[in-house]
């Protein structure tokens, strides 16, 4: 029964279903409109352009024995042996070789959430990657910016630090990184973006996410990890529409490599404190939809299910099947 107003005023039950209606078309807005609601000091800039990768074997997939790296695929699975043999079997038949020189500027963008190890990278995975480049001259940076807490603090209870150091890299807090403000053109959503500067200078950008699922977005790979990119307080926008931020992000700072850490996996209730397997495995490849359609499916998710990687293929920003594949197994 409605509840009489009262000397004008509406009631109670009236009341509290006008306020929730405004709430629900409030949310509706905050998530489908265009997003730009920071004041951040930032740089103006203009999106990342990738890295053409070298010229591949035909498109056809095909099972390669370990020494096949003279014609370069656009994605390459490695399974077994040591870490540093699986980094760099890969880093060989996606033919990385071509497009380093001595002074390419190498940005690692890795994955660390919070002060688990569980949910980040395995310190030597990274120590293995970084050193490839550095046998071939490259400066190496190592970079990343938690989605919550201290991220150095993060990078030292994993012991990546440690790592950094040994190996003789500089790891960098993107939070205290200065800004660069860049539209997201033809967006699903976001309108603006504010990424760091280290990022957007990179000669070459790599992606280096840890095999993993994720409650929200179903899996976090090569494309969920550029999130560490931007500015930290940008990052609740995004999941308010995580599958199609992400893709949006894709049009600004799309990776030129990605580097699966499948060292193992989380296959339950990621991304932080799920069951992990081993699975002694390194994902890499020039194009970010193949090469996390690919971790999708090792992780027993289609890739057509995860919105943002069709998002970005719908967009344009890769293919979930890549122009050439190989599978290796040391």
């Amino acid at each position: 029964m409605e509840e009489p107003s009262v000397g004008g005023r509406i009631g109670r039950r009236r009341f509290l279903r006008w306020g929730l209606g405004l709430g629900v078309v409030a949310l509706a807005a905050y998530r489908f409109l265009p997003v730009k609601r920071l004041v951040i000091a930032s740089t103006p800039g203009t999106p990342r352009k990738r890295i053409a990768p070298p010229p591949s074997a035909p498109p056809v997939p095909s099972v390669a024995p370990t020494g096949s790296s003279e014609i370069p695929v656009q994605l390459c699975s490695v399974r077994g042996g040591t870490v540093a043999d699986r980094v760099r079997t890969a880093f060989e038949n996606i033919g990385l070789d071509s497009r380093v020189t001595k002074g390419t500027k190498v940005v690692l963008k890795v994955n660390l959430l919070q002060a688990s190890k569980k949910a980040c990278n395995v310190p030597e995975f990274v120590g293995a990657l970084a050193k490839e480049f550095l046998d071939r001259g490259a400066e190496v940076l190592v970079a990343d910016s938690s989605s919550g807490g201290s991220t150095r603090q993060a990078a030292e209870h994993t012991g990546l630090l440690k790592v950094c150091d040994e190996v003789g890299v500089p790891f960098k807090v993107l939070e205290d990184s200065e800004r660069v403000a860049v539209d997201v053109p033809n967006s699903l959503r976001l309108s603006s973006v504010n990424v760091a500067k280290e990022v957007m200078d990179a000669d070459l950008l790599v992606s280096v996410p840890k095999l993993k699922l994720h409650g929200q977005s179903i899996i976090t790979l090569g494309m969920k990890n550029m999130m560490g990119t931007i500015h930290r307080f940008e990052m609740k926008d995004f999941h308010m529409d995580i599958q199609s931020s992400v893709a949006d992000l894709m049009r600004v700072v799309p990776p030129d490599v990605v580097f699966i850490d499948g060292t193992e996996a989380m296959v339950t209730g990621g991304p932080m404190n799920g069951r992990m397997e081993q699975r002694d495995l390194v994902i890499a490849g020039y194009d970010v939809v193949a090469v996390d359609a690919a971790g999708s499916r090792e992780l027993d998710i289609d890739p057509m299910g995860v919105g943002y990687i069709v998002n970005a293929q719908n967009a344009g920003i890769g293919s979930m099947e890549p122009a050439s594949s190989r599978d290796i197994k040391l």
